[in-house]
């Protein structure tokens, strides 16, 4: 009996993938596909980089009560400390080091400086992508 009669798919091999495995990009960028999309995959580090790509530049104060004003459906200025103050630490303490690691924004921590590094086309269509699917921004 031949290995292609013991075959259990039936087909003797014809439907294996023959192609060669995928190579990385060209043009000597390495797309770091795991670190972007790692970065985007919670929703406080996507609404961190809506915010900072319109605006390059924020306060880890400024951006913290606009996420909570999307988190909770009110205007920015209706944001009380309540609503705020936890997200300000998750920030500080998960997020933006996240995203820091990621080389996707540059933060500091003692200033609360957060800035939108130039991102490469890549990493900018797919946060475009995200926000066109989830929000109206």
């Amino acid at each position: 009996m031949s290995d292609d009669a013991d075959d259990r798919g039936g087909d003797g091999g014809a439907n294996v993938p023959r192609d060669p495995p995928p190579r990385p990009a060209s043009g000597g960028l390495q797309v770091r596909v795991d670190d972007y999309l790692g970065a985007l995959a919670h929703r406080r580090r996507r609404l961190a980089l809506y915010y900072l790509r319109r605006r390059e530049r924020a306060t880890m104060e400024t951006l913290a009560r606009w996420i909570a004003a999307v988190e909770e459906d009110v205007p920015v200025d209706e944001v009380t400390d309540a609503d705020y103050a936890p997200v300000t630490v998750d920030l500080f303490h998960v997020h933006l080091p996240k995203l820091a690691d990621a080389r996707v924004v540059e933060y500091d921590g003692r200033s609360g400086a957060v800035r939108y590094r130039d991102p490469p086309a890549a990493l900018e269509e797919l946060v475009s992508t995200c926000a066109d699917v989830e929000y109206d921004i």
